[in-house]
C-alpha cells in the first residue's frame, strides 16, 4: 500500500519536464534564442521516463529509455557520425539491454503487475463471499439500542 504522504513521483517528475520545457519556450519567445536549438533536446523526454522507471525500480525499463535517449541524442547531434540509417541496430541493442536487466533483475512488467492485482482482488472478493455463505461472518447487523 502507498503512503499517501509521499508525493507520487511520476506525476512530479512529469510536471517538472513541463515545467521546465515550457520556462524553456517562454524564455526563448522573449529572449530570441533559436527555437531549432529548443528542439535538439526532444530526447531528454526518454530520459524523464527512465528516470521514473527507476523510481518505480523497474531498471530494465529505466536502462531501455536511457538506451533509447542517449542514441535519438547521438544521432541529432551527429556523435561519432551516427545516423538514422547507419545506426538503427542500436535500438535494438537497446531492446536487448532492458530485457536482459528485467530478466537479471525479476523485474515484473507493469501489465504482469496489474493481471495479479486483478487476480488476486478476485479471490480476495470469493473468500469474502465464501465467508458470508458459510456463515462465517454474521452479514447481519445488529439494531442500535
Amino acid at each position: 500500500m502507498q503512503d499517501d504522504t509521499r508525493p507520487r513521483l511520476k506525476p512530479l517528475l512529469w510536471g517538472a519536464f513541463f515545467i521546465l520545457l515550457g520556462g524553456g519556450l517562454l524564455v526563448q519567445r522573449f529572449v530570441g534564442f533559436d527555437t531549432a536549438d529548443i528542439w535538439d533536446f526532444w530526447p531528454a523526454i526518454f530520459l524523464v521516463i527512465g528516470t521514473a522507471h527507476l523510481f518505480e525500480r523497474r531498471p530494465g525499463a529505466a536502462a531501455t529509455m536511457f538506451a533509447f535517449g542517449f542514441w535519438f541524442f547521438a544521432v541529432t547531434f551527429g556523435w561519432f557520425g551516427l545516423t538514422y540509417r547507419n545506426s538503427w541496430p542500436l535500438a535494438l541493442i537497446a531492446i536487448g539491454i532492458g530485457a536482459v536487466i528485467r530478466a537479471i533483475s525479476n523485474e515484473e512488467s507493469s501489465s504482469h503487475l496489474r493481471r495479479h492485482m486483478r487476480r488476486e482482488a478476485r479471490r480476495a472478493a470469493r473468500e469474502a463471499v465464501d465467508h458470508v455463505n458459510t456463515g462465517a461472518i454474521d452479514d447481519r447487523r445488529e439494531e442500535p439500542r
